[in-house]
């Protein structure tokens, strides 16, 4: 018979409960609504709209909506003045064409006191559209196209499709919920599998992919008490992924080997008490995955750097704090090696806190990163990524009951830029978080697991805002723990895989 649920009710705190709006003290201006008439995306610096900064509005997401270009010049712009380049690729390349094409329209609509406005209505392709502003100028320069040399003194922007997905597909039956997901090529395949962790009966589970959405019959592995979060690295640099799982109900992870035999070969470590996430990454710069756990229950993390010569070497504790639930690793200082961030919950002021690498796998003092002073919040989970393309590390985290909180990094270990989305969408529960691009545009998508909505998509620009919220209700209930992506199918599309109440799904990218 099933055993009793023994998922830890302190780390699901506020889940089931009602809640009033909860006052902020950053302005919400992240998130726009999606399609909504106005919605400036900014190209190059500066206030949208003002001497010399043009501004995009979109008054659709979609493919074959129409764009409003809006420049406030220095000047007065006759219609020539201004070049628009297209790019159908999912990666842009910029140039090379220029505007009017026979499958687009652009018109001005007005010209005066040196504001200039244009309507343009792009293609119903279904590739990504890249859209860049040039100024055009008369030369003689024979060389120079149709006569034209084109600056860009303005910036760019990709418009990419609303993430579209299917009706979902059930893979995997459970009687037990299923917990933490892990995707990718597994077994030195080139098919896109995943894993997931039974918490409840101490397995995790494998599914590999055929490549054309469906997946061969299940491989089950005993992974130790409670298996509370998977994630994938090359630990012994064979150029395959392991699996390495966390064992919530003692002070072990489980690392499964990939090789031949279908992950059956296992091994253990020591950390500290009840570790609930994981993090995998290269910390000293020696070329082999490393791991750090969060340590819910001596709260504390502890970092294993591998051995060259077998195993992993002795674990090293960092204290993190009360109420630890995420660990995170990334370069936010520009010096070339992983630093970790992580959640720090006490009753006065939920944060998360910085240790920078030292460069050799050891760590310094924490720093707080101030997410906003909101009493009796919780984070639980935290994503890393470069939202606006400056090559900076920003962070997207996940709190309940006051929904996702980002930062942009500014490339020297500090942060700033802080916004916070509310939605009910998203607010009262969001449990997992990820930076990815979910849609194929080139800009990092906000993808949230979330225990009341399922799943939720907010769509990236490019400049470190975004749109949306877009949900997928999970099917009986809307519970689920975490939500990956890969092309399981091989369409080039991203396709969701979640888990439910009774199982996992897979949504097909459409």
């Amino acid at each position: 018979a099933p055993r009793a649920r023994r998922f830890p009710n302190s780390l699901l705190a506020g889940c089931a409960v009602a809640l009033a709006a909860v006052p902020v003290t950053a302005q919400t201006t992240w998130i726009r609504p999606s399609g909504s008439e106005g919605s400036a995306v900014r190209l190059g610096t500066g206030t949208p709209g003002s001497a010399g900064i043009p501004q995009l509005r979109t008054s659709r997401s979609l493919l074959g909506g129409y764009l409003d270009l809006d420049l406030q010049g220095a000047r007065p712009l006759a219609p020539s003045a201004l070049v628009l380049g297209l790019a159908r690729a999912n990666i842009p390349i910029w140039g090379g064409r220029l505007l009017p094409r026979p499958d687009l329209v652009l018109t001005q609509r007005s010209s005066s006191g040196g504001l200039a406005h244009w309507k343009l209505q792009l293609p119903k392709d279904p590739s990504t559209i890249g859209v860049r502003l040039f100024e055009q100028s008369l030369v003689q320069d024979p060389a120079a196209i149709q006569g034209m040399a084109l600056s860009d003194p303005y910036g760019s922007v990709v418009v990419g499709p609303d993430p579209a997905f299917g009706a979902p597909v059930k893979v995997f039956d459970s009687d037990q919920t299923p917990g933490a997901l892990a995707a990718g090529l597994l077994n030195g395949g080139s098919n896109a599998d995943f894993v997931t962790g039974q918490f409840d009966n101490d397995t995790i589970k494998i599914k590999y992919g055929n490549g054309a959405g469906a997946f061969n019959s299940t491989i089950v592995r005993n992974s130790g008490d409670a298996p509370s979060d998977i994630e994938l690295g090359d630990f012994d640099g064979d150029g395959k992924l392991d699996i390495i799982a966390t064992n919530y109900g003692d002070k072990l992870v489980r690392i499964f080997w990939g090789n031949s035999t279908n992950y059956g070969s296992a091994s253990q470590w020591t950390v500290g008490n009840n570790p609930w996430q994981v993090a995998v990454g290269d910390l000293n710069g020696d070329g082999l995955d490393d791991f750090v756990t969060v340590n819910y229950g001596t709260h504390d993390l502890s970092v294993r750097l591998r051995d060259p010569a077998g195993g992993f070497k002795a674990e090293v504790r960092y204290a993190s704090g009360s109420d630890t639930r995420d660990v995170q690793l990334g370069d936010f200082d520009g010096d070339g090696d992983l630093d970790m961030v992580y959640t720090y919950n006490d009753a006065a002021n939920a944060r998360l806190r910085l240790r920078k690498n030292n460069g050799n796998g050891s760590f310094g003092a924490p720093t707080d990163i101030q997410m906003g002073s909101v009493a009796g919040v919780v984070f639980h989970s935290i994503a890393v990524g470069d939202l606006d393309h400056d090559g900076k590390l920003d962070i997207v985290a996940a709190r309940t009951p006051a929904g996702l909180v980002r930062v942009l990094g500014k490339g020297d270990g500090t942060f700033n830029g802080l916004d916070v989305e509310t939605s009910p969408v998203v607010k009262d529960f969001p449990y997992r978080v990820y930076l990815t691009d979910v849609n194929g545009d080139g800009h990092r998508d906000v993808l949230v697991a979330h225990l009341g909505a399922g799943v939720v998509i907010y769509r990236g620009h490019g400049d470190g805002n975004a749109s949306g919220p877009f949900q997928y209700s999970t099917p009986t209930t809307s519970w689920c723990r975490d939500v990956r992506v890969a092309d399981f199918d091989k369409d080039g599309k991203m396709d969701l895989v979640h888990s439910g109440n009774d199982g996992v799904y897979v949504r097909f990218g459409t």
